[in-house]
């Protein structure tokens, strides 16, 4: 069994999904030693106007050069190769919102869904310390370093990783003894079509979406 951590970078979101332009991913063994190391796959968002905020403060490579990268379309066999590889366990950090994001690319591109089950390495911290937090104050905590480079998805995959492996070192368990923290999500298309429109626009029309993510512990 192999573990990937990912995360996932967007150029615009709202509730119902992103436009991705970055998925970064680790792969380790079952003891979380690392057998390949961080990647990025860069993807061309597509989009008429990027997010001003992530244009100003995330962006970890230039709008030219990723507008110059292939669209979700043309990267998804190699994303679904990885994260469907028999064996391997997904494991992100605040993993709904990646989800979101890659599923709604995928029904935008007219793909089939990814339907991933992941395990949630926030969720996990969050449940050990007893409060709420974000990556970088989990890596602080369970580091005890500053993290470097956020918002880079091939970085914050790393960062993932290595909170796993600390709570690992400091709690004497593996991985996979946390199996109440695997989260299946579904995500459930009713008309592919209306993802994009706006609400007036759905409600003229016969048909409804539901992006809904349905989570349970497994």
């Amino acid at each position: 069994m192999n573990y990937v951590f990912f995360d996932v970078e967007c150029a615009q979101t709202d509730g119902r999904g992103g436009k991705v332009y970055s998925i970064g991913y680790i792969i380790t063994d079952q003891q979380l030693k690392v057998v390949q190391k961080e990647k990025d796959i860069l993807v061309n968002p597509n989009v008429e106007c990027w997010d001003w905020y992530v244009a100003k403060n995330i962006l970890a490579y230039s709008k030219k050069h990723l507008e110059s990268m292939p669209c979700f379309d043309k990267c998804y066999n190699k994303i679904r190769n990885i994260f469907k590889k028999e064996g391997v366990v997904i494991c992100g950090f605040s993993v709904k919102d990646d989800i979101r994001y890659l599923e709604s690319e995928c029904v935008r591109y007219g793909l089939p869904s990814l339907n991933l089950k992941c395990f949630d390495v926030k969720l996990l911290s969050e449940k050990l310390v007893g409060e709420k937090m974000g990556l970088e104050i989990a890596y602080m905590k369970w580091c005890n370093r500053l993290p470097a480079n956020l918002h880079r998805s091939d970085i914050d995959a790393l960062f993932t990783y290595e909170i796993a492996r600390a709570i690992c070192k400091k709690t004497k368990k593996h991985l996979h003894n946390y199996k109440q923290k695997i989260i299946s999500f579904m995500y459930r298309v009713l008309k592919n079509k209306n993802l994009y429109k706006t609400k007036k626009e759905k409600q003229n029309e016969a048909g409804t979406v539901d992006l809904s993510i349905r989570g349970k512990y497994i």
